[in-house]
């Protein structure tokens, strides 16, 4: 009879231990799940906003903000049109880290001679019509150093073309804490360096520039 009742309190000692280890895999897997089948971290809000350039072509901003632990992240979405809105090209999508204030007047360029720019803290579009784009990532070469790129202390400040070919953007390099986040202060990343690179054929090729 005793070693009936031991029995019996180990296996039920073994499927509770199951269903504490399953609970926590279960909400990883549903985790896991929605994020696959949509694409984004549930939980967060979406705020979009339009640019009109002309009768055919406007851009739009999507900006997806949700919070992982402390931090604060922006899925931002830029897009064209050519056809007057009737459909919608992505020229680049990026996942930031601590998100800047983005808008669709100061992130959308018009170069001076018609061509376009689209700016984010992580990567800028380049295109002469509207239509072909050339993209550059912060964790594209060229950069100052060889080592693995860290993304997330990388940002894009500032971009001046004096046309849609020629033109140079600043990459800021900021301090990082012992758990590789960026450290700021007053809302600002505490910065160690920073970079030029330059373009003369709208983007399909970068050189580091003198600082």
């Amino acid at each position: 009879m005793l070693n009936t009742l031991r029995k019996d309190i180990f296996r039920r000692g073994i499927v509770a231990l199951m269903l504490i280890s399953l609970i926590p895999l279960t909400i990883f897997m549903s985790g896991y799940w929605i994020v696959a089948q949509y694409g984004r971290v549930p939980g967060g809000s979406t705020t979009t906003c339009e640019r009109t350039i002309d009768d055919t072509i406007s851009f739009h901003i999507e900006k997806y903000r949700y919070q992982s632990g402390l931090t604060q992240f922006e899925i931002q979405t830029f897009s064209v049109s050519n056809d007057g809105g009737v459909s919608w090209l992505e020229i680049f999508e990026v996942d930031v880290q601590t998100p800047k204030t983005i808008s669709c007047i100061e992130n959308i360029q018009v170069t001076p001679d018609d061509g376009y720019l689209v700016l984010s803290q992580k990567s800028v579009g380049i295109s002469q019509d509207a239509f072909d784009w050339h993209i550059h990532h912060v964790c594209d070469n060229p950069r100052p150093t060889e080592k693995r790129c860290d993304e997330d202390i990388l940002n894009i400040v500032e971009a001046d073309f004096v046309n849609s070919a020629q033109g140079i953007i600043r990459i800021e390099q900021s301090l990082v804490d012992e758990f590789g986040e960026p450290v700021t202060e007053n809302g600002e990343p505490v910065l160690v360096g920073f970079y030029h690179l330059q373009t003369s054929d709208s983007g399909l090729t970068w050189t580091i520039a003198d600082n």
